[in-house]
């Protein structure tokens, strides 16, 4: 059945245009902590009763809802022009918010409501000295009650690898594969998307992850520095937290664990980005393990048993648990006090450098040492992160795991070092734009799977698990407004995959994917500007500064894109088609993705015109990987 469901996200007024509208303090137009407030419905039917939430109000006062047909603007004050009205505004019900500011409300329609009639809903409270604040606007049509159905109370869970590319998974056809019995096994219960992008890079992939939206919307086309600057995601932006927040069925309950890698211990949110962002609570590092950061710079070799830890209140200190697996006792010990539904996102820092080898009870290979190939090391600590996504499987119980949706991704390729030697195609790796570097594993299992066991060949985005969570719990993204406009809708990239969750013989609206690399980050002008676009059957790179190009045909049965067809000789007419088209449509893309994050203040761009290998300098020996300093137990 479809869902009926309707909710905005604006700052300040959420109305249409008036002359005359009641003072609003500043504080309804702040982040953190007195957002503004925003008013969801449930779908509302004749004779059924019609649920209202409210968050971002002020604390413990209380708040008038009210309706009116769409399209008027003859409200009486205290409202004036603010609301939608009827000839007089008509009280739909009055309550009080609790001391965080939130209202859940629910009250009867009458039966003689008319079914297709067109509302509007807008919530008032004023503080002590008379200001006003309004919400945003809701437009429903009143539905018959047989049309729609509540969204269930489900939960998410989702977990992102780091630089584990489709390499590493048999599932995908990989010839040296790492041992993943337990990702197998959620494939086999869930659906394995086999064609699906990422970035070439952890943090675009995060950024897109958390946004639903491409680097040049958010300004990450490159990693920023954990380290050193003030680079951090915009906390004006929409993100997955805050998203889940305007549930219109309930409230979900936040939690991310590991690697953040969107702000710097020097950017303004700092260690409490992830807070400020949206989610409840947090725990894990700011970035990645190879080097000591910000305060508490610990001191010893740094590495996966070494390395800093951030607490939910933004405190450093540092941990000798194998990070994997402190992730995973994290994650675990917030399922066990976290009502539901909840959204949990595990971030490991597996199996990104430095490759120190995981405790021996986490993976198989026992002839496993300091010095065996990077190769082989890359795959045992993609192991232990199969092995503890087992534990926290595995430390939930049956029902809520029956309840909840998980995602298991990766946010870019595999490096290219722990691909030598063995992989055709090492070439093509992280930090390129080739298939190896941002085609990525994308496995989606739960309740809302029609056909477990199914394989998709849509062509599926990172982005597209904003849009997939928003249909999840309930909330119509094309009601999201934006941070510098909030008149302006949200412009999302991303497509929900709920109905090849549903069918895997269907698809989305997605004809295209679309990945980029450019430097510095931020609004441009870029020094680095590269652009990728492929369809079913054909893909297109393009260095915009240096102007060459790179044209492909995906083959039957082939496994990446194949050789650049622009080195071999004239093309086919049906390609030099081809070629024109993805031209023109990268062309369309690139120039309808506006920047509208606050300023980028990044120094770390490059104006070479080479492509960036992805090396991260290690060799596999010892002495450049930390490796014999942090051993395993």
């Amino acid at each position: 059945m479809s869902r009926y469901v309707a909710c905005a996200i604006l700052s300040g007024f959420g109305c249409r245009e008036s002359t005359d509208r009641p003072e609003v303090s500043d504080a309804s137009s702040a982040r953190l902590p007195d957002r503004p407030m925003t008013l969801v419905t449930t779908p509302i039917a004749p004779g059924e009763t019609g649920g209202f939430r409210i968050v971002g109000g002020l604390p413990s006062t209380d708040v008038t809802i009210v309706r009116g047909a769409v399209g008027a603007q003859t409200c009486p004050p205290p409202l004036n022009g603010a609301c939608f009205d009827v000839g007089g505004a008509k009280l739909v019900g009055r309550a009080a918010t609790d001391a965080d500011g939130a209202l859940l409300l629910e009250i009867a329609m009458p039966s003689t409501i008319k079914v297709g009639k067109d509302l509007a809903f807008q919530a008032l409270t004023m503080d002590a000295g008379g200001v006003a604040y309004v919400s945003n606007v809701v437009e429903k049509t009143i539905v018959d009650p047989l049309v729609y159905e509540a969204a269930p109370a489900t939960n998410v869970l989702v977990l992102l690898l780091d630089d584990v590319g489709v390499d590493r998974f048999a599932l995908y056809g990989a010839s040296h594969p790492a041992t993943t019995p337990v990702i197998d096994s959620l494939a086999a219960d869930g659906v394995l998307f086999t064609n699906a992008w990422a970035l070439p890079w952890c943090g675009p992939s995060r950024a897109a992850l958390q946004t639903g939206r491409y680097g040049r919307r958010t300004g990450y086309g490159e990693n920023s520095d954990t380290l050193q600057g003030s680079v951090e995601l915009d906390p004006n932006l929409i993100t997955l937290a805050e998203l889940v927040e305007h549930s219109p069925f309930t409230t979900y309950a936040t939690s991310y664990v590991g690697k953040w890698h969107l702000a710097a211990f020097g950017s303004a949110s700092s260690t409490l980005s992830p807070i400020v962002q949206g989610w409840d609570w947090w725990a894990g590092a700011m970035g990645n393990l190879e080097r000591w950061e910000g305060p508490n710079p610990g001191g010893g070799s740094v590495g996966y048993y070494n390395w800093q830890k951030v607490d939910t209140n933004g405190v450093v200190s540092v941990s000798n648990i194998y990070a994997t697996t402190d992730s995973v006792d994290e994650a675990l010990g917030r399922v066990a006090v976290m009502s539901e539904p909840w959204m949990m996102q595990v971030s490991f820092n597996a199996a990104h450098a430095p490759y120190n080898l995981p405790p021996a009870n986490l993976h198989t290979n026992a002839a496993l040492t300091d010095y065996s190939p990077l190769p082989d090391k890359h795959r045992a600590i993609v192991e232990a992160a199969d092995t503890e996504i087992g534990r926290l499987l595995a430390g939930i119980a049956v029902d809520v795991l029956d309840r909840t949706t998980i995602f298991v991704l990766g946010d870019n390729g595999s490096p290219r070092l722990v691909l030598k030697g063995e992989e055709p195609d090492w070439r093509e790796a992280k930090g390129t734009l080739m298939d190896g570097g941002v085609r990525v594993p994308l496995i989606v299992s739960g309740p809302l799977v029609g056909t477990p066991g199914s394989t998709s060949t849509a062509l599926a985005h990172v982005v597209d698990v904003f849009p997939t969570v928003a249909d999840i719990v309930g909330v119509d993204t094309a009601t999201l407004r934006g941070a510098l406009d909030p008149a302006t809708p949200v412009e999302l990239d991303g497509f929900s995959l709920l109905p090849i969750l549903e069918d895997p013989a269907r698809s989305t609206d997605r004809t295209t994917l679309y990945a980029e690399e450019f430097a510095p980050g931020g609004a441009g002008p870029f020094w680095t500007d590269l652009r990728t676009i492929r369809n079913d059957k054909h893909k297109l790179i393009v260095d915009a500064n240096c102007g060459s190009e790179q044209f492909f045909e995906y083959l039957p049965g082939a496994h990446d894109e194949g050789d650049d067809l622009l080195l071999g000789g004239p093309l086919t007419p049906d390609q030099q088609d081809a070629l024109d088209t993805m031209r023109a449509e990268l062309a369309t893309l690139v120039g309808g993705l506006t920047y509208d994050a606050a300023t980028w203040p990044d120094s770390m761009a490059s104006n070479a015109c080479g492509g960036d290998t992805g090396d991260t300098g290690d060799t596999g020996t010892p002495a450049d990987t930390g490796d014999t300093a942090v051993p395993a137990p």
